[in-house]
């Protein structure tokens, strides 16, 4: 395997300048973009692989990070491998192993933090549900010299850096969509209760329904919770021209259930979703959704680990990623 000296000497450059390139840690070494381009071809053409062992040695580091997941989204909802992906990516981009454990209780986890030190892994990211429960258990591992970030929509405590979507927000850019195609008396199904609270908003501001009789609180985000909201606003009397549902199953439900009934989407009832999954483009009408962009939080993440790994001292603002709005024919104005 090729080492380090061996592209210096082809070169005629210093082994100092090698690793500082090929590991992007210039500081305030100085090189042209020319010779940077020539290190890092010469070290593909050998086949240079960096030794991640050697290096832990060197720097006391493990160059491994441990990413504990409470998988989160209904089946096919793409939000777990979004997230993954993002990690993955941004994790190889800075020559980072990366330890993946699935939890679904408090035990698991806790099990998993106990045999966890700076010695194993350089730093820990919790993904998925929140566990206010294991706050505890997360400064304790603070506490261990190994920096810890949530991928959460709240910041769980001020040490603890965090990357999210703010949930009021989607809510809100639903509920601003199906205004802006023409509905005037939407109705929500409320699984999640942030989301519920941004679009409510919405509907007070541009003076609009936004009583509870108009807000089937669903369990769940399974389909069968959309044809639940469909026959419960039936049943009620509940007139309504849009439909805001925080899933995009619920909301691939209630387009089953609507249809089912004789109404037409969307030249009678609009509708949107959440999450802006494979069952936006399945749907026998295709899906308007809102993306919360696991994929860029899971990145954004991973960047910031690295830099609390590398200033262990510091307490990162928390970073909103903003929700981006997938408009498709369900929500479309009537031709």
């Amino acid at each position: 395997m090729a080492r380090i000296e061996d592209i210096a000497r082809e070169l005629n450059v210093s082994v100092s300048l090698v690793s500082k390139v090929l590991s992007g840690r210039m500081g305030s070494t100085r090189v042209s973009p020319r010779v940077a381009e020539a290190i890092r071809g010469r070290a593909d053409a050998l086949g240079y692989r960096k030794n991640v062992s050697a290096a832990g040695l060197a720097t006391g580091r493990q160059h491994t990070i441990g990413v504990l997941m409470h998988a989160l989204g209904v089946p096919g909802s793409g939000i777990a491998e979004a997230m993954l992906h993002g990690i993955s990516r941004e994790a190889a981009a800075h020559n980072q192993r990366v330890i993946l454990q699935f939890f679904h209780e408090d035990n698991q986890m806790r099990s998993w933090i106990d045999e966890v030190d700076h010695t194993s892994v350089d730093g820990v990211m919790v993904c998925g549900g929140m566990h206010w429960d294991l706050l505890a258990d997360y400064l304790a591992l603070q506490q261990r010299r190994v920096p810890i970030v949530t991928l959460h929509d709240r910041q769980m405590h001020p040490s603890i850096g965090t990357v999210g979507c703010l949930q009021a927000g989607v809510g809100r850019m639903a509920a601003e969509h199906l205004i802006r195609c023409g509905c005037r008396r939407p109705a929500i199904i409320g699984s999640n209760y942030s989301q519920a609270r941004g679009s409510l908003e919405v509907l007070r501001e541009a003076d609009l329904p936004c009583d509870p009789s108009r807000v089937f609180v669903a369990r769940g985000y399974l389909w069968t919770t959309g044809e639940e909201a469909v026959a419960h606003f039936a049943s009620e009397g509940v007139q309504y021209d849009g439909l805001i549902a925080h899933s995009d199953q619920q909301a691939a439900g209630a387009i089953n259930a609507l249809i089912r009934s004789g109404r037409r989407v969307p030249e009678d009832v609009k509708i949107i979703g959440v999450d802006n999954s494979a069952a936006c483009d399945f749907a026998v009408v295709p899906l308007s959704s809102i993306s919360q962009q696991e994929r860029t939080q899971g990145l954004l993440g991973v960047r910031m680990l690295m830099s609390l790994i590398e200033n262990p001292q510091q307490r990162p603002d928390p970073v909103w990623v903003e929700p981006v709005l997938h408009a498709r024919r369900s929500s479309a104005a009537p031709a």
